[in-house]
């Protein structure tokens, strides 16, 4: 009797087409079948095939994980149909996958979020063209992958987020196509220590990134995120500040092609953790980025001085900064750090040359507002 209530009553649902007030009812259903098979209960006559499709959708779309749907589309060919209509997020775990099982996604016409993470075998990606409307694709620690590969990203015209984080494979050559995901709004290459500073400069072509994480990479300078509209603040600016901005000029005339185009990127969270080679003038390439929020400068020893922090006040929006194990941070450029009230939280944990007086000063001199980090091992 609860049986066929749940189903007369989503039957109902679907009549009256209110799939927003039907989604508990079809969640507990999903929940009964599940529960049923994962007890090895025979389940056939349960299995209710004879339902509208688009209420199947509805069922199978609130099953969180793989395993469930794969049970779940196991069925019979009404369910795995509703389930491969219904996925929008997957992670490798559902196939042991190789370059010619991602044919087989061809069946989620949905999916909008797929995770092939640590898939040190995979070679091709040419089986994603099927997928229109994918928007996330996490391929970090792929290890296999070349420029090769990567051609195939100019055919997900919907891809915002690329992670390729530690892909060891990937070198210059793959930088054309990654940057020629026109919407592309966040992008991890940590770790990619095979993409050199020039290439690494062809990032000013993505106009829309949000977040960008270089950190282990071998940046060393930022002008590729040089805004046009900000040139000439530096002109404005303390002595000393005008002299790395001509650093930065410079620094930015050597590894960056011209552009014709400006570049109105609304950059938000910028990580440069284990960036060795990041030069001090870098950080005047910052100079507008209004909204950048989140700013990572962990164990980059040479990305912050005293100098440099009169850069940093430029940043209206900073509210994160990290300079976790910066062991040549000192005292002087410690409190230089007073005068970016703006921040909410900042990090200068595990910096060895710090001494406990300065750390205090600063606490008194910060925003109460403002948590500040300084533990040492």
């Amino acid at each position: 009797m609860v049986r066929h209530g749940i189903r007369d009553r989503l039957d109902a649902r679907c009549r009256t087409d209110s799939w927003t007030s039907s989604r508990l009812i079809a969640k507990i259903f999903a929940t009964k079948m599940l529960s049923l098979l994962r007890r090895g209960k025979p389940i056939e006559e349960r299995a209710h095939p004879e339902l509208p499709a688009e209420l199947m959708m509805q069922i199978a779309s609130c099953l969180a994980s793989d395993a469930d749907r794969q049970t779940l589309r196991m069925l019979n060919r009404q369910w795995k149909a509703a389930v491969d209509d219904s996925v929008i997020r997957m992670s490798g775990n559902m196939y042991t996958l190789h370059n010619k099982d991602l044919e087989r996604l061809q069946a989620f016409k949905q999916l909008q979020s797929l995770d092939l993470s640590q898939w040190k075998a995979l070679t091709d990606l040419a089986g994603l063209q099927c997928l229109p409307k994918l928007q996330s694709l996490e391929l970090n620690c792929c290890t296999g992958l070349t420029a090769g590969a990567l051609r195939v990203l100019a055919l997900l015209p919907r891809l915002r987020k690329l992670d390729l984080s530690c892909c060891a494979g990937l070198t210059d050559d793959c930088m054309e196509f990654i940057t020629g995901v026109e919407n592309l709004e966040w992008l991890s290459l940590q770790g990619c220590k095979g993409l050199s500073a020039a290439g690494l400069s062809q990032l000013r072509q993505c106009k829309r990134l949000r977040y960008l994480d270089l950190s282990g990479t071998q940046v060393v300078s930022l002008g590729f995120l040089q805004l046009h509209s900000a040139s000439g603040k530096g002109q404005r600016m303390a002595g000393r500040v005008i002299s790395i901005q001509a650093d930065c000029s410079r620094n930015r005339a050597a590894n960056v092609p011209s552009h014709s185009s400006e570049w109105r990127c609304s950059l938000r969270r910028l990580r440069l953790a284990d960036c060795e080679g990041l030069a001090e003038s870098a950080l005047c390439s910052l100079i507008g980025h209004a909204e950048l929020e989140t700013l990572d400068l962990s164990r980059s020893t040479q990305a912050l001085t005293g100098a440099s922090v009169a850069a940093l006040q430029q940043l209206q929006g900073l509210r994160r900064l990290n300079l976790e194990s910066s062991p040549e941070f000192c005292d002087s450029t410690l409190l230089e750090l007073t005068l970016l009230q703006g921040l909410t939280h900042l990090d200068v944990s595990e910096c060895a040359e710090l001494s406990p007086g300065a750390v205090s000063t600063l606490r008194h001199r910060m925003p109460a507002t403002c948590a500040i980090y300084s533990a040492t091992s």
